[in-house]
């Protein structure tokens, strides 16, 4: 076992009890479409990335519950790829490694990324036959306590609230949420778990009516089952 990989929990020095709020005049529907293209996946150009809200971090009172810590002593040390499900047969999947800076990019709120002290991270895409863009993504964190921590506010953050529950659970995953959208011509669904010192990260982007929630939830459920 590597040494630096102990669970020493967020950063308290950069402010683990804080999250950002949005201080534009928008409404929340309109600010959770934003965050859900930039996790989103474009049909043709790939990785959609919306221009967010101005945001500052404001130091509040965080009244929310821990969030849950599966797997406490897992460390996944192998190199990050071995651990992503494959994509199913008969598509042509597109892999890249995730620097801190891309991941950011991605994901939004790279703040997190600092404060719950990411390591590394790894993406894997697929076109599915139906036309849907299915994306699955792993952050590595220092221990399971800044993973689960991490899960949570991105989740809070996508969500537009600070109540997790106000987003569908995800059966048999402990703390995972899935959050849901409508974009103009279709929708786009996350989904997140914490397993150990990984985050997964599963997306369907679809145009028309778009996918059920249990496309991502079922992806969702597979990547956890390798971590």
């Amino acid at each position: 076992m590597i040494a630096m990989n102990t669970d020493s929990g967020p950063d308290e020095s950069r402010g683990g009890s804080r999250w950002a709020h949005d201080l534009v005049e928008t409404a929340p529907e309109q600010l959770r479409a934003r965050r859900l293209r930039r996790i989103g996946i474009g049909v043709a150009a790939g990785l959609v990335v919306a221009g967010g809200a101005t945001a500052v971090a404001v130091q509040l009172h965080d009244s929310r519950p821990e969030p849950v810590i599966n797997n406490a002593g897992r460390f996944h040390d192998a190199p990050i790829l071995s651990y992503v499900i494959s994509a199913p047969a008969g598509t042509q999947p597109a892999s890249r490694e995730l620097h801190q800076d891309e991941a950011g990019r991605i994901m939004g709120q790279p703040q997190y990324l600092n404060r719950y002290k990411f390591t590394t991270g790894y993406e894997r895409q697929w076109v599915q036959p139906d036309g849907a863009t299915v994306s699955v993504r792993l952050l590595r964190f220092r221990g399971a306590k800044n993973a689960a921590y991490y899960a949570r506010d991105m989740i809070d953050y996508l969500n537009g609230t600070d109540a997790v529950e106000d987003s569908p659970a995800v059966a048999g995953i402990p703390g995972a949420r899935s959050i849901v959208n409508e974009l103009d011509g279709g929708s786009v669904i996350v989904s997140l778990a914490a397993s150990g010192d990984l985050v997964a990260v599963t997306a369907v982007t679809a145009e028309g009516s778009g996918p059920a929630t249990n496309i991502t939830q079922s992806v969702l459920a597979d990547q956890f089952a390798r971590i």
